[in-house]
């Protein structure tokens, strides 16, 4: 069962009580409710004067709590992430370390496949025509070397959304919403990277040498299309 995502845009201040967050009010200096920690899966913090005892970020750390920090744009920025998620976390980064071409290429491979079935999936929910992203699932190579990510990703969008839609970063909305999704997506799946022993740096397709989480990067791609009923 999922647990609770919070979201605090308001001053608070929050800390650790056995076991549980409690939530205090700033302005009145009195407390507002107690949840506890284990029931959490988010936490995002979206004001600058929210304050966080160093007791609660360990508990949420080591409960495998999301926390994601926004910026002056309410858009998420940071993320907390616990250093040991695995207690065979130096075996797993072994493997990750040598892992063949070859087998990154099908693992990459995998990956689009799904995520082309996950898009063909979401427009046949809104009544589209799910055929030729199906074609171009069962048509990827190891590696997508015929680019069918691409020629889906070039259909995808522009169905949903209209045909004068672009998805860029910068854009105008819904892009800002799908950015917002998309980052929270990420952080979810890194922590899992994180707790499953692998290292989320070290990616299969994705390898900027400025980007921490080139394998979450990977991982998403097929989740970024469809999570329950909401697109991202």
């Amino acid at each position: 069962m999922a647990g609770h995502a919070l979201i605090f845009s308001k001053p608070f201040y929050l800390r650790l009580s056995l076991g549980q967050l409690v939530i205090i009010d700033t302005k009145e200096d009195h407390e507002l409710r107690r949840i506890p920690v284990e029931d959490l899966d988010f936490v995002v913090l979206d004001h600058p004067q929210v304050k966080c005892s160093a007791g609660l970020i360990q508990e949420l750390a080591s409960n495998d709590v999301v926390v994601i920090y926004c910026d002056e744009k309410h858009m998420p920025h940071s993320q907390l992430l616990p250093f040991t998620g695995n207690h065979i976390f130096q075996q797993r980064l072994r493997l990750q370390l040598d892992a063949t071409k070859p087998q990154r290429k099908a693992l990459w491979q995998q990956v689009i496949k799904c995520k082309i079935a996950n898009q063909a999936a979401v427009i046949s929910a809104f009544g589209g025509n799910a055929q030729p992203y199906l074609r171009g699932s069962r048509n990827v190579k190891s590696g997508d070397t015929g680019n069918e990510e691409a020629k889906a990703a070039s259909r995808y969008f522009k169905e949903l959304f209209g045909s004068g839609f672009r998805r860029v970063r910068f854009g105008d909305a819904p892009n800002n919403f799908l950015n917002y999704g998309y980052t929270i997506l990420r952080a979810t799946v890194a922590r899992s990277l994180v707790a499953s022993g692998l290292h989320p740096a070290l990616g299969l397709h994705h390898k900027n040498k400025y980007n921490a989480f080139c394998l979450a990067d990977d991982v998403m791609e097929p989740y970024r299309k469809r999570s329950g009923n909401y697109l991202l």
